[in-house]
């Protein structure tokens, strides 16, 4: 071996004083003092001590390793052993406390990963177009997707997810109660508030609606106007007004009246109709065409201020 090498031809990178007994120096280390004519047992590897040095000196061994690795040298083949097993035994334990401790952080990690996602999952179905707000088999069907991997055959994972996804689905569908609210009480135009739920809940780099989605916040409008008017004028703010009941209701009857593909006629008619129903109720027609003039400026700015950005960068 190399580590051997300057011993076997008598070469040495640090020559040592000869040892002597009594209080005897090697490289600045004190060696093990032996009586005089006494004779160590066999070591497990009959080393001198120039090869422990060479050892040392190839493998960087830092003072205290090196100082160790002389007592050993002193120790009889059984203690050698035993010390050999037992530092064995101590790295294995090491290995094994961080490798749990690894473990537990990649599972907080994805963990908080997959919370993440479904938290941007459940935001994102309230800016879309859907039939019913339902949860549980999206997430079933994508567990992958969601870092999910247990959800299927987990019965406690399942339950674990399952519950914090009903938390957040809860405070999500609240907090989107009073937005809606608000802007019926306001008589905020409806593409104003289009715009606003798209760029607050979409998950996607594409801002565009089509009059499916528009529509859908219509119908979210108008279920809402009429509780606050059945109210007269109070919307229940603190209390269950009933408004995800009377949605869903709504959504299953039409449903059942044009199908479930929103791009049949019957669907794009019914978009229409809700639409100029809820620009009729909440916005003149004065207001409404400043309104689209304005959000048309404000695509044109948000453009140059692109186009403008981009160009700073190349500097």
């Amino acid at each position: 071996m190399e580590i051997f090498a300057g011993a076997t031809q008598g070469q040495v990178h640090n020559p040592s004083p000869t040892i002597q007994h009594g209080s005897s120096t090697f490289n600045g280390y004190h060696a093990i003092q032996q009586p005089a004519g006494h004779l160590s047992a066999p070591a497990l590897i009959n080393c001198t001590l120039v090869v422990i040095d060479n050892i040392a000196n190839t493998l960087n061994l830092g003072d205290s390793d090196r100082l160790h690795l002389h007592q050993v040298s002193q120790m009889d083949a059984q203690q050698q052993t035993l010390t050999l097993i037992a530092q064995v035994l101590s790295i294995a334990k090491e290995q094994a406390e961080s490798k749990a401790a690894y473990q537990a952080t990649i599972v907080s990690l994805r963990e908080e990963v997959a919370e993440d996602l479904i938290k941007g999952l459940i935001r994102h179905w309230f800016s879309k177009t859907l039939n019913q707000y339902g949860m549980s088999r999206y997430i079933s069907q994508n567990t992958e997707r969601l870092r999910l991997d247990l959800y299927n055959t987990d019965a406690v994972a399942r339950t674990v997810t399952n519950r914090f996804v009903a938390e957040y689905v809860n405070a999500t569908r609240s907090n989107f109660h009073k937005v809606v609210f608000h802007s019926v009480e306001t008589k905020e135009s409806l593409n104003h508030f289009m715009i606003r739920i798209v760029n607050d809940y979409s998950q996607t780099g594409d801002k565009a609606t089509s009059n499916a989605v528009k529509a859908q916040f219509a119908l979210h409008r108008n279920v809402a106007y009429w509780i606050i008017k059945d109210r007269q004028g109070r919307a229940g703010r603190g209390e269950d007004t009933g408004f995800w009941k009377e949605l869903e209701k709504q959504l299953e009857n039409l449903v059942s009246k044009y199908g479930t593909s929103r791009s049949a006629p019957l669907w794009e008619a019914w978009y229409k109709r809700i639409i100029e129903e809820d620009e009729a109720r909440f916005e003149p027609q004065e207001t409404l065409e400043e309104e689209e003039s304005n959000i048309e400026q404000s695509e044109d700015a948000a453009a140059a201020a692109a186009r403008t950005s981009v160009s700073l960068i190349g500097l």
